[in-house]
């Protein structure tokens, strides 16, 4: 959460993250296929470390891919809006380099309360077109093409 002083870092212990090494970059992929994101870290000189997000009680993972347009396959710069049946929405873009000689998946990650049930998905592409998709009933991940894009 977002404290007045701006994000609020949580604690090794609490989050069970912690690199001993001296960490250089960092990563945000999903390598078990389970909808959570994952870490993985490289070090200086030393053995690259991944980390397995176990996922939140009470949480369901909601994934979203998109297909951009020739020129831009990853849509980078694109912002995506997620909408549940009870009106809350969340938002993340899609954007390049993430750190030192690393690049996350252009992958979103969302999360919801295991009540939830995600309605719409709306994008703002990168050439400014938006588009408005609704997920099938039951779906925790989807791939929405841009619209130029068949």
């Amino acid at each position: 959460g977002k404290g007045l002083d701006g994000p609020q870092l949580a604690s090794p212990a609490r989050t069970g993250l912690i690199v001993d090494g001296d960490a250089k970059g960092l990563a945000v992929t999903d390598l078990d296929q389970d909808g959570w994101p994952d870490l993985v870290v490289t070090q200086n000189n030393d053995r690259m470390l991944a980390f397995r997000n176990q996922g939140v009680v009470g949480r369901r993972p909601f994934t979203v891919r998109l297909q951009g347009p020739p020129g831009n396959p990853q849509a980078i710069g694109a912002r995506v809006t997620l909408i549940t049946d009870d009106e809350q929405r969340q938002v993340a873009e899609i954007y390049a380099g993430s750190g030192y000689l690393s690049q996350s998946t252009p992958t979103l990650f969302f999360g919801t309360d295991a009540t939830q049930t995600v309605t719409r998905v709306q994008i703002r592409w990168p050439d400014g077109k938006v588009s408005r998709h609704v997920p099938p009933v039951g779906n925790r991940q989807i791939q929405i093409p841009h619209p130029d894009v068949q």
